[in-house]
């Protein structure tokens, strides 16, 4: 951070607190904490986005968006900010917010032959993952969820670890079932099984084509399924091939 530039940043994140600690300029910060010169309460999240009370320029608004998972509520709260500094009015920033709309393949929610296919296949990290996850487990489900999980690819010498830990996060979930793809990601399988989860519910496979083929041979009426991984594992394929054999 350099000169007299304004710095925008997330309160309730520690790391970035530590790096604003002595700014050059002038800051503003956002979150829920009573800290935050941008602060939002009352949050609900569901597969229908976020909404969250908010007093900005000095009005008390209710703040809806399509945008599911707090990850974006933590993302329109910077752009807010950021309009709120540059002027503009409270209720074209509320629009903005209500009319938003996410790139396709990142928690795209479509319901095909009673199935719900959450299509977030465009990438994937650790951080991401969770963030996919806890989004998805604050939306409603009728029936079982499914997670298609695929190789985190580009993370070097972390790579074996951060698949082991994402492999327990899953073993510790409520899921009902868990799909892994591609060689990396054999490590998150045998993760999830050792801290508990029921080996009988966990498939490992080898690439896009064969996943496309098993989960087609799983799903029901009424289940969720969540498919993530990184772009060069083709998670996009597996959602166009249960959509075609939705409609055959």
């Amino acid at each position: 951070l350099e000169g007299e530039k304004i710095t925008f940043f997330n309160v309730d994140d520690h790391r970035v607190r530590e790096i604003v600690e002595s700014p050059p300029g002038p800051v503003v910060g956002f979150g829920f904490s009573p800290k935050a010169d941008l602060r939002a309460s009352n949050p609900r999240y569901g597969a229908d986005g976020v909404s969250f009370d908010l007093r900005i320029a000095g009005k008390e608004m209710r703040i809806s968006s399509p945008l599911p998972g707090r990850h974006n509520l933590y993302n329109l709260l910077a752009a807010l900010a950021v309009g709120e500094y540059l002027g503009i009015s409270p209720e074209r920033l509320a629009e903005s917010a209500r009319s938003s709309v996410l790139p396709s393949q990142r928690m795209e929610i479509e319901v095909v032959g009673g199935v719900e296919l959450i299509d977030d296949a465009y990438n994937a990290n650790p951080v991401s993952m969770r963030a996919a996850l806890s989004a998805w487990q604050r939306m409603g489900c009728r029936g079982r969820r499914i997670m298609v999980s695929g190789d985190m690819n580009e993370l070097g010498v972390f790579s074996v670890k951060e698949h082991q830990e994402w492999g327990k996060i899953l073993g510790k979930s409520k899921l009902d079932l868990l799909v892994f793809v591609g060689p990396r990601s054999k490590g998150s399988s045998r993760a999830a099984v050792e801290v508990g989860f029921s080996e009988r519910r966990v498939f490992s496979v080898d690439d896009s084509p064969t996943a496309a083929e098993l989960v087609s041979g799983l799903i029901e009426a009424g289940d969720s399924v969540l498919i993530k991984g990184s772009n060069s594992m083709k998670m996009g394929e597996i959602v166009a091939c249960l959509k075609a054999e939705a409609n055959k």
